[in-house]
């Protein structure tokens, strides 16, 4: 055998033993986006299952409505139905839900969204979705927040967030308040007319919405807001209000307010897309029936958006305080959904793992070079030494 011959053959060799032990070094199963983000959900329930943190630490905010619906109404639409039965922590969640239930005397009472917080409407409507869900509501005295709306109702026919909050009646907390009389089936204890008089009032000479009759600049989020009340409650008044000159505010305020990279700002909230807006602004197109988004940009820019430990950044991700979020993430995939339910982009790998693998084939080859290298020049010696 010639040194050339030789010398390819270990080469071969331990390029071969190279890429075997990248078979058994790099992960046997594939990890999709769908699962990275279902283990990111998983991370976040707080012990014992009261409720969810907003991110794994358990640190950076303590476990709240807002972020255990969030959870839950993920594992319900990507993972599997959320019931009383198939939901291992239902009674776990339903317990820290009943903890947050304001139990004072009186003929009314809401929830609270966390520990210390006030009776909210908006969530008191999510607590009773929850309760729903696990078909609960009947061990709650339903009467009591069907009250707790009725005495935060202004006299402008808005609704405040709780009955102590007079005089700040917007359009987000009478959704919510509206949502609640629909659930409980107490929809005619409300004068809808003055509720369309007040939600009528929030619209602004652009035609579209803000967030409360006083505004002074139109809102992305309160103008979905408004659309939601007018196509689930207020259906009689619908064809009226969201009208030619309603369509043609949105089909102009969408485009200008949409960055080159795809994600949707709103100004009165910040002056960067945010995934949260974005959510509204898919929202409010599906619901109209409108193709004003660039739909592979918006994709493009939400799944950049997701981070090694499987959840979504809200922000931009070179902010130095930027961290995935359980709001972040249930506004991600729910404007994936909104385009489309089956969410084929979530089936895809995960790129921070390919770039691991790739990282592990570079290295165990280049390692396998260079060791084929040290043979080939020690037999080298040593044949030359032989012929001296």
């Amino acid at each position: 055998m010639t040194f050339r011959t030789k010398e390819l053959t270990c080469f071969t060799l331990f390029a071969f033993i190279g890429l075997l032990l990248v078979s058994f070094i790099a992960p046997g199963a594939a990890l999709t986006r769908k699962k990275a983000t279902l283990d990111f959900v998983d991370s976040c329930l707080a012990d014992r299952g009261a409720g969810y943190y907003s991110h794994p630490d358990g640190v950076s905010a303590d476990a709240t409505i807002d972020t255990t619906i969030a959870a839950i109404t993920l594992i319900d639409t990507f993972d599997y139905p959320v019931t009383n039965e198939t939901y291992d922590e239902a009674l776990n969640v339903r317990n820290f839900i009943d903890n947050l239930r304001n139990k004072s005397d009186g003929d009314y009472g809401g929830f609270k969204n966390a520990e210390g917080a006030e009776d909210s409407m908006k969530a008191t409507y999510q607590s009773l979705r929850l309760l729903d869900m696990f078909d609960a509501t009947s061990t709650v005295n339903l009467s009591r927040f069907v009250n707790f709306v009725l005495e935060s109702q202004d006299d402008n026919g808005g609704f405040t967030a709780n009955p102590l909050a007079n005089n700040t009646a917007d359009i987000f907390n009478t959704y919510y308040a509206l949502k609640i009389l629909e659930l409980t089936e107490n929809l005619t204890k409300v004068h809808l007319g003055e509720v369309n008089t007040f939600v009528n009032s929030c619209r602004m000479s652009s035609n579209l919405y803000g967030g409360a009759p006083n505004a002074t600049t139109e809102s992305l989020v309160a103008t979905s807001f408004a659309v939601s009340i007018y196509q689930e409650i207020l259906t009689n008044e619908s064809s009226a209000y969201l009208n030619f000159g309603f369509n043609n505010a949105v089909q102009d305020f969408l485009p200008d307010n949409t960055s080159p990279a795809g994600g949707v700002k709103d100004p009165v909230i910040s002056e960067d897309p945010l995934l949260s807006t974005t959510y509204f602004a898919v929202k409010l197109q599906e619901s109209l029936e409108f193709n004003l988004l660039d739909e592979s940009a918006l994709k493009n820019w939400i799944l950049d958006k997701q981070v090694s430990d499987g959840g979504f950044v809200e922000g931009s991700l070179e902010e130095p305080t930027a961290s995935s979020s359980l709001e972040a993430t249930y506004h991600a995939l729910m404007c994936l959904y909104l385009f489309n339910s089956n969410t084929p982009e979530l089936d895809n790998d995960v790129p921070w793992l390919l770039s691991q693998d790739l990282l592990i084939v570079v290295g165990v080859i280049t390692a396998s070079v260079l060791i084929a290298v040290v043979i080939i020049t020690i037999y080298v010696k040593r044949k030359n030494k032989i012929q001296l």
